[in-house]
C-alpha cells in the first residue's frame, strides 16, 4: 500500500459470536458489544466462529506459493486478462490518490458463470464471472472455495444476530419477537419481501420459474408437476406468460425482473408483503406498471403491504395509512387523506411543500427545513429534528416526544401544535 501519515491507532474489537448461543446476561453483554464495535468504531474481527483453523491456513500456504512464483508466471493471470477484473495485479500498476500502490495482490470474487449480457443490461453486471486460477498452484482453488463456503456461514449466522433491542413486533396479534428458529418457520410463510433493486435480488444461475418455485420446495408445498403449475399460474398473475419460467433474469427487463420478484413473495400466500423502495430503480412508466400490479394483487388476495418509499406520490398512490419517520423514528401517523391534507408534524409539512407540482400559478410554499440530517447513529438529544426546524422551542432541544393522539386516527411526536410553533 501507498504510505500514508501515521494517526494513532484503534484496536480493531474482537467480537465472540458463540456468547450469543448463550441465554441471560451474557448475550445482552455480546449484544452490547456488537453494537459498540459497529457503531463506534465501524469494524470488528469474529471470533468464536467454529471455523477450523486448517481452512484459512491452507488459503494463506496456497497464496505464499503463489507469490513466490517468478513475476512472468503470476502474470500468466493478470487482472488485465479478465472481463470481470479477476486476477494478479503487480506493484506499481494500480493507483490511489494519484500514487501508485506498491502491492502485489490477487483479485478473488464469487466464483460464477458469466451472464450472457444484451445492450440494455447495467455495464456492473459482466463484474459477475468466473476467477483465474494459477495452474502451477492447483491448491489454491479448493482452498479459496473453502473459505468462501464457511465465510458466507458466519455472514448468515450475524445476520441473525441484530434483534430488537425493545418493543414488540405483532402479526395478526402475535408478538414474533420472543419466537425461536423453529417457531418461527411456519412464521416466515406469512411474511415476505420484495426487495429495491431487482437486478440484485434474483440469483442469475437460476431459470425465473426455478426463482419462483423454490419457495415451495424450501417449504416443501409442492413439487414436480404440481410446483410447474403453481409456477406458472404465479407468472400470469403478475403479468408474464409462463413460456419464460425458462428464461434467465439477464434476459427480462427492469420492470418484468420485478414482477418475477413479486411472483416469488406470493408463492406462499402470504398476509404480509414488505415491499422495500420496489420502485424506486424503475422507469416512471414502469413505476406505474408495477404499483398497478400491487394494488391489484392487493385487491384480489386481501393480503397487507408495509410499503417503504421516499416518493410522495408513489405513496399517495398506493397506501391506506401512512407513518413518516425521520432519523429511524416515527414522527406522525395517519390515514393517507388526513395526512396529506392536515400534516401536523413540521417535518411532514416540509415534505409535502418539497413536492414538485405541474402548475406554475400555484403558490408554492417556503422551504420549512434548515441545515443537514444529523448522524443517525449519535442523534440529537430531545427531538431530533429540533436542529433543522424553525418552530423549536427550548423543550424540543432536551426532551423527546412521544406519539400522542392528534385528531381521529392521527398521532403527532411533536411539542408543538400543529408545527405552527404555538404551545400546545
Amino acid at each position: 500500500m501507498t504510505a500514508t501519515t501515521a494517526t494513532p491507532a484503534t484496536a480493531v474489537p474482537l467480537v465472540d459470536i458463540s456468547r450469543f448461543a448463550v441465554d441471560g446476561p451474557e448475550r445482552e453483554a455480546f449484544l452490547a458489544d456488537l453494537r459498540h464495535a459497529a457503531h463506534d468504531i465501524g469494524f470488528f474481527y469474529v471470533v468464536g466462529h467454529g471455523i477450523d483453523p486448517a481452512v484459512p491456513a491452507a488459503v494463506l500456504d496456497a497464496a505464499r506459493e503463489f507469490f513466490a512464483l517468478p513475476l512472468e508466471r503470476r502474470l500468466a493471470i493478470e487482472n488485465l486478462n479478465s472481463p470481470q477484473f479477476r486476477g494478479y495485479t503487480r506493484e506499481n500498476t494500480e493507483y490511489t490518490g494519484g500514487e501508485p500502490d506498491q502491492r502485489d495482490q490477487l483479485d478473488i470474487g464469487p466464483e460464477r458463470e458469466a451472464l450472457v449480457l444484451g445492450p440494455d443490461d447495467p455495464p456492473y453486471l459482466r463484474l459477475i464471472g468466473p476467477n483465474q486460477w494459477p495452474a502451477e498452484v492447483p491448491a489454491l482453488e479448493p482452498a479459496v472455495l473453502a473459505w468462501q463456503a464457511e465465510a458466507d456461514r458466519v455472514a448468515r449466522t450475524v445476520l441473525r444476530l441484530v434483534e430488537p433491542t425493545s418493543g414488540s413486533i405483532k402479526l395478526d396479534g402475535t408478538d414474533i419477537v420472543p419466537l425461536g428458529k423453529g417457531e418461527l418457520r411456519p412464521v416466515r410463510r406469512s411474511m415476505q419481501i420484495v426487495f429495491q433493486d431487482p437486478f440484485a435480488s434474483l440469483n442469475p444461475r437460476m431459470t425465473a420459474g426455478d426463482i419462483v418455485g423454490e419457495p415451495l420446495s424450501v417449504h416443501g408445498l409442492a413439487s414436480g408437476q404440481e410446483k410447474q403449475a403453481r409456477v406458472a399460474e404465479l407468472f400470469r398473475q403478475v403479468g408474464l406468460r409462463p413460456d419464460q419460467m425458462k428464461n434467465y433474469p439477464h434476459q427480462f427487463s427492469g420492470g418484468q425482473r420485478q414482477r418475477i420478484c413479486i411472483a416469488r413473495a406470493l408463492a406462499l400466500g402470504p398476509s404480509l408483503i414488505v415491499c422495500d423502495e420496489p420502485v424506486s430503480a424503475l422507469d416512471v412508466s414502469i413505476q406505474a406498471q408495477v404499483i398497478n400490479l400491487l394494488i391489484d394483487l392487493q385487491r384480489e388476495h386481501g393480503f397487507s403491504y408495509l410499503f417503504i418509499a421516499h416518493d410522495l406520490a408513489v405513496v399517495a398512490h398506493i397506501s391506506h395509512r401512512v407513518a413518516v419517520m425521520y432519523l429511524g423514528r416515527i414522527v406522525e401517523i395517519a390515514d393517507k387523506a388526513e395526512l396529506f391534507a392536515n400534516p401536523r408534524h413540521p417535518y411532514t409539512q416540509a415534505l409535502l411543500a418539497s413536492v414538485p407540482v405541474a402548475n406554475p400559478k400555484m403558490k408554492r410554499l417556503k422551504p420549512m427545513v434548515d441545515g443537514d440530517v444529523p448522524s443517525p447513529i449519535n442523534p440529537p438529544a430531545g427531538c431530533a429534528f429540533h436542529t433543522r426546524c424553525r418552530f423549536a422551542v427550548d423543550r424540543c432541544k432536551t426532551e423527546r416526544p412521544g406519539l400522542a393522539p392528534s385528531g381521529q386516527r392521527h398521532e403527532v411526536a411533536c411539542w408543538l401544535n400543529e408545527g405552527t410553533g404555538m404551545p400546545a
